[in-house]
């Protein structure tokens, strides 16, 4: 299922970005007759898969809380300690 082709089929059908990079070079046509997927394949350089550990479930939110305050203007710093806050709570167990 994970090979190239297959993965580059599976996504393709799906609508989906492929599990695999190798698979991106069975997306070419998708990405030429849709640009936003393929703006969307360039940007998997940058994909990284979520950390493996426990927590991070309660860690997701506040994180991405804190990038979509910054990105309506609220200082990074302060996204950022409310983030630290509510991130300590979470492992705290609180």
């Amino acid at each position: 299922m994970l090979d190239r082709a297959a993965s580059g089929a599976w996504a393709q059908a799906a609508g989906m970005l492929p599990a695999r990079a190798t698979a991106q070079s069975a997306l070419i046509e998708s990405a030429r007759a849709n640009t936003q997927y393929g703006v969307a394949l360039n940007w998997l350089k940058f994909a990284r898969a979520e950390p493996n550990h426990a927590a991070w479930v309660a860690l997701r939110a506040p994180l991405a809380e804190a990038m979509l305050a910054v990105a309506n203007g609220k200082p990074a710093t302060d996204a950022l300690n409310d983030a630290t806050r509510k991130t300590n709570h979470a492992l705290e167990g609180r």
